[in-house]
């Protein structure tokens, strides 16, 4: 059993390790990229060499970048903050890029929402100290810099005066090191974002506010953007910049079950494993999509391309919007609309009556099979219940919207066998 757990903990350990990776696991670098990280052989190093190899190097954090030679793509993440002149380092950066090339940054916000509900600066420790600008922390001239944030009018200006004539922001939530949700400048999501991001802070001691109950009152004022709690910058000299306009990825399902969703400027949406453990990812999507479809189930259909999914963008709220609103204006009609909701759980597979029963692990023990036999007849009590033959149990109202008077369902991932319908 102490084996067991110990494994667990690894398990979770490197998740949490592979967590920061999700800031670039999504971005398209062309295979034969030559690529320079500037920082740390961390966990985004690892990955980035993972993808190509040969072609990455790891430059020392150096305000000069002396020794690089010219590259496709620099990358720096959470590093740059910690140089005493950002400007000379930004300046040594477009030196060293092909006319083509991007510099792609990972900062934290200064005026990050998470520091205004008193978590503590990452840099110094204290609280306040990036809201009124360091001038607290490094005001004397004893005192040892540590590094710093930046807000994003100041990070836009020094990129201009560097000669970065194209940047491109994305507010990064809840921070860069569980870059969960990744929104481009200028784009409104259509969802609830409140149900995508999970809070995580330095000090949750220090904290006095919620800041998941602030998040829509902020983007309903155009004040999300400035108070991002980080953001994830790609910038060139000339060269186009991405399409992206919101990513969100599930890195903390683990490698097999893990997958970033990129909304593109182009009206598509494609799904890309974040690993090569999760391939059979677009499969199983298409799969069950052709399911539901065959079961008179509205789907918003979509392609398999060498692993990656791809569907079309569809303007409308998500059936969790929808129901939400409805709740609010019209109690009645809100009920004959999750009636309607349940009647197409109970329509999307053959449905017998049976026992329900857990799925025993792969190695069970003796006492932990008499445990799971102890919760099905407590939780069942022996009695015969309507049991969905493949339940799909993504079919809840954030995975559909709601278009011209129905839900359509989309990101239908997993089918699970003698499932119980209610």
């Amino acid at each position: 059993m102490m084996a067991e757990l110990n494994e667990r903990k690894q398990t979770a350990s490197e998740v949490v390790r592979e967590l920061p990776t999700a800031i670039i696991r999504w971005y398209p670098f062309p295979k034969k990229s030559r690529i320079a990280y500037v920082g740390k052989a961390d966990a985004i190093f690892k990955a980035l060499k993972e993808g190509y190899s040969d072609n990455v190097d790891r430059l020392p954090l150096s305000t000069k970048l002396s020794k690089a030679g010219t590259y496709d793509y620099i990358v720096c993440i959470a590093y740059a903050e910690k140089l005493p002149d950002i400007n000379t380092f930004l300046k040594a950066a477009a030196d060293h890029l092909e006319p083509t090339g991007k510099l792609i940054l990972g900062m934290n916000n200064r005026l990050g929402l998470r520091y205004f509900c008193g978590d503590t600066d990452p840099h110094t420790g204290q609280v306040l100290d990036g809201l009124d600008d360091y001038f607290r922390a490094y005001s004397k001239e004893e005192d040892t810099f540590r590094g710093r944030s930046y807000d994003k009018a100041g990070l836009k200006k020094a990129l201009g005066e560097a000669g970065f004539a194209n940047s491109k922001f994305y507010s990064v939530m809840p921070g860069l090191e569980n870059p969960n949700l990744i929104v481009a400048d200028g784009y409104k999501p259509n969802e609830s974002i409140f149900n995508r991001i999970f809070p995580s802070y330095n000090t949750p001691d220090s904290l006095f506010l919620e800041e998941e109950r602030l998040y829509k009152g902020l983007m309903d004022n155009g004040m999300f953007e400035a108070m991002a709690n980080a953001f994830f910058i790609e910038a060139s000299v000339k060269a186009p910049l991405s399409d992206a306009l919101q990513i969100t990825n599930s890195i903390d399902r683990g490698k097999e079950n893990a997958i970033i969703t990129v909304i593109h400027a182009d009206k598509t949406v494609t799904k890309l494993p974040a690993y090569e453990e999760g391939k059979w990812k677009a499969k199983a999507l298409l799969t069950n999509s052709k399911k539901l479809l065959k079961r008179g189930i509205h789907v918003v259909e979509g392609s398999n391309r060498n692993g990656i999914y791809t569907m079309p963008y569809i303007d409308a709220p998500t059936g969790q919007i929808y129901l939400e609103q409805l709740l609010r204006t019209d109690k009645k009609a809100f009920i004959a609309k999750m009636d309607e909701f349940r009647d197409l759980l109970y329509a999307s597979s053959e449905i017998y009556e049976g026992y329900y029963r857990e799925n025993p692990p792969e190695k069970e023990t003796s006492k932990q099979k008499r445990n799971r036999i102890a919760r099905e007849k407590r939780d069942w009590e022996g009695q015969k219940v309507a049991m969905l033959k493949e339940g799909m149990i993504d079919m809840v109202p954030l995975n559909s919207l709601y278009v011209d008077g129905h839900f359509e369902f989309f990101d239908q991932e997993f089918c699970i066998p003698d499932l119980p319908a209610d």
